[in-house]
């Protein structure tokens, strides 16, 4: 300490803290020796310890509000500051002496951890119906067309430049911009219908995604049959109109051996090849393409990854429910939302344990389109071959 009142200071907190924490722990044991089935609800755990990190030893203590919550305070209160207007309404009046900031974290606590909402209840001092209408309030609020329009926009004209940049940098793949894969969503279908069933045998929702190089996801669509290929969702999904809208709006971005390279997105082997979406090479691969494959899989990677870390932060995407389409589709884009601000406020990832997700995906043949995408691939083979020193380190 730089002085003895600088220390007298420190200590004195600390004492006056601990006091304060004896008394309030008094007052909650007389309180339930009086009615031992009805502890307070502001004594829960969620008031008594949540509400304490970081206020009584001075540190944020981040670490513990990242495990329970899927991200720091500071995070928490922005996405509070977002749907307090929407979460404060009057629908249920039951929740209406509920702070705003206390209901988030309750949700959040749901979509962070594989607990339901007995545990949830029992960790913020409220009933299950509460929790169910807290996470639909919250879930709802960050699934609207104004939440999703905010955080998940598509590749505008002044994106393509800087993700193409990061693109060379990190794989050395001219013209791509993004990646796109699919995701199942365990689902505890109706036993009326098999169209849920995976080619695996489990009933699953079939989600897919584009993410950018900063691994932002641009675009994501769920609620499709988890009997449904990759293909068949793609050619659903209105992304080719998108990304061909975005190339005619933009144009190439390179020139190789005369041939213009557009902006497109990097997929599997399963998606077929075009100018918008550039697939992986499939069978044995000759000498010239093994560069191009590397490349092509290494700047890919991202929507693995990704579909790793939302699954990591948000765990209540792997656990079957039985709810809804419609609510497991809202959880599922709320979830990725909140992904989207956590890389906004740029929240540590380290903690999460992230394995890059395989999607099994069914062999079918590609359907290959005007020629024009095979032109492009066989002008990016050659040019992964002629460079192939240059990346693979």
């Amino acid at each position: 300490m730089d002085s003895p009142a600088a220390f007298t200071a420190v200590v004195g907190h600390h004492i006056h803290a601990s006091v304060a924490c004896i008394a309030d722990l008094y007052e909650v044991d007389r309180r339930w020796q009086l009615d031992p089935d009805n502890l307070p609800a502001d004594e829960s755990w969620f008031d008594r310890q949540v509400l304490r990190w970081g206020t009584v030893t001075g540190l944020e203590r981040d670490d513990k509000w990242t495990a329970h919550f899927g991200m720091t305070r500071r995070t928490i209160s922005y996405v509070v500051a977002m749907v307090s207007a929407d979460m404060a309404g009057k629908k249920h009046s039951s929740l209406s002496h509920i702070p705003v900031f206390k209901r988030v974290c309750c949700a959040l606590s749901y979509l962070r951890t594989r607990c339901g909402y007995r545990t949830v209840a029992t960790l913020f001092g409220i009933s299950e119906t509460s929790v169910g209408h807290i996470v639909h309030e919250f879930t709802r609020a960050m699934s609207s067309v104004r939440m999703r329009t905010r955080f998940i926009d598509f590749f505008s004209k002044q994106d393509c430049e800087p993700l193409h940049s990061i693109s060379m940098e990190r794989a050395g793949m001219p013209g791509a911009i993004g990646a796109i894969d699919g995701t199942y969503l365990p689902w505890i279908a109706p036993t009326t219908t098999n169209d849920f069933i995976t080619r695996k045998g489990s009933n699953a929702i079939l989600a897919q995604g584009v993410c950018d190089m900063t691994g932002k996801f641009r675009a994501f669509h769920v609620g499709y049959c988890g009997g449904w290929s990759d293909v068949t969702a793609y050619n659903h999904s209105g992304i080719q109109e998108k990304i061909a809208e975005l190339q005619d709006a933009v144009g190439p971005a390179c020139v190789l051996q005369g041939v213009p390279i557009p902006y497109y997105v990097l997929g599997d082997g399963i998606y077929p090849i075009s100018k918008e979406l550039m697939p992986a090479l499939k069978g044995s691969l000759r000498p010239c393409q093994k560069s191009f494959d590397y490349r092509q899989k290494r700047a890919r990677n991202i929507i693995e990854c990704q579909y790793g870390i939302l699954k990591g932060r948000w765990q209540t995407l792997t656990v079957p429910s039985r709810i809804s389409i419609e609510s497991l589709a809202a959880i599922a884009i709320t979830c990725v939302v909140l992904h989207n601000i956590c890389i906004e406020e740029r929240e540590d990832n380290s903690w999460i344990d992230a394995t890059p997700e395989e999607f099994d995906h069914e062999p079918m043949e590609a359907i290959l389109d005007d020629g024009m995408g095979e032109t492009v691939r066989e002008r990016l083979i050659q040019y992964c071959h002629d460079h192939r020193h240059a990346c693979e380190l």
